[in-house]
């Protein structure tokens, strides 16, 4: 299989000796052509410099990266031709509309074409707003033509980092459903780079989590979280309930409630439990952590 993007054993040091910054330490990963690919991790895990790798902004100190199956040392024309990015947001000359802005980019780049820039523009539904000067923009709508402009080489391979900083949440939920129909509709690769979760657990089909320039954990949304549900059970008395549960379940008492580490399958086996020992049960519910909750976890183990 040949995938969008290939990193292998991929490093980069700032500084020398005892100064020097291992910023991004031994990162591999590979993203399926067609795939929302969402790349998590704390400020200063290393996300940027290794997007700014992977547009050939700054080399590598070790490792490999493949585009498409081809090594970014070999890649300037495809980078040009299939890659397109919106780094550290949207910047756009204020006395220009919408339009010119990305008239000048598309000149810029080599590759002017007014049919396409007006497609663009549908595509990041801006055609009312197109010809106002960039100066009146709202954050979101120049994000949505920072995103136009990464498109205007009608890429397969779109890199977003960070598409929905400043945004309110009105902004944020209409960037989640361009990324996505970017990726169904449009047919592109998204790499995409947030510190909001929330909107990485309902947009990206992977993700991988990486802190001090490591990768801690990769693979579906869903595989990361299976296994991981719990019960919370309202009990009372609650001490009572403790000796009863704590000999058999990993359990932690919280206020009124108790979380129990557990398969939800046992929730009848601990329901049970506890009427036989004239404890009142007024609520037993099953929970399943958010991808916060997961990452919250798995960055702090690294710290």
């Amino acid at each position: 299989m040949t995938f969008a993007i290939e990193l292998t054993g991929l490093h980069k040091i700032f500084g020398h000796g005892k100064k020097a910054i291992h910023a991004v330490n031994d990162l591999s990963l590979t993203i399926e052509a067609g795939q929302v690919y969402g790349f998590l991790g704390p400020n200063g895990a290393g996300k940027s410099t290794t997007i700014r790798m992977i547009l050939g902004l700054s080399a590598c100190t070790d490792g490999n990266i493949k585009l498409f199956g081809t090594p970014l040392s070999e890649a300037k024309d495809l980078l040009r031709q299939r890659v397109g990015a919106l780094v550290e947001g949207a910047n756009l000359y204020p006395h220009l509309t919408g339009r010119q802005n990305l008239e000048v980019m598309a000149k810029t780049s080599g590759v002017f074409d007014r049919q396409r820039i007006a497609e663009v523009i549908d595509i990041v539904d801006m055609k009312k707003q197109a010809d106002y000067k960039a100066k009146n923009y709202s954050t979101g709508m120049k994000q949505r033509i920072g995103i136009a402009a990464a498109l205007i080489n009608n890429p397969d391979l779109v890199i977003l980092d960070e598409p929905t900083n400043g945004l309110d949440p009105r902004g944020i939920q209409e960037i989640r459903l361009l990324i996505r129909q970017l990726a169904d509709i449009h047919q592109k690769t998204i790499l995409l780079s947030s510190h909001l979760l929330h909107e990485i657990e309902q947009v990206c089909d992977r993700v991988a989590i990486i802190n001090n320039g490591r990768m801690i954990q990769e693979g579906t949304i869903n595989d990361l979280l299976e296994g991981t549900s719990y019960l919370i059970v309202d009990a009372a008395p609650i001490e009572k309930a403790i000796a009863i549960l704590q000999p058999h379940f990993a359990l932690i008492s919280e206020d009124s409630h108790l979380k129990i580490i557990t398969s939800p399958d046992t929730a009848p086996q601990i329901v049970r439990m506890l009427t036989q020992a004239n404890i009142d049960v007024y609520q037993v519910v099953t929970k399943k952590p958010s991808l916060e909750d997961y990452f919250l976890a798995a960055t702090e183990k690294t710290l």
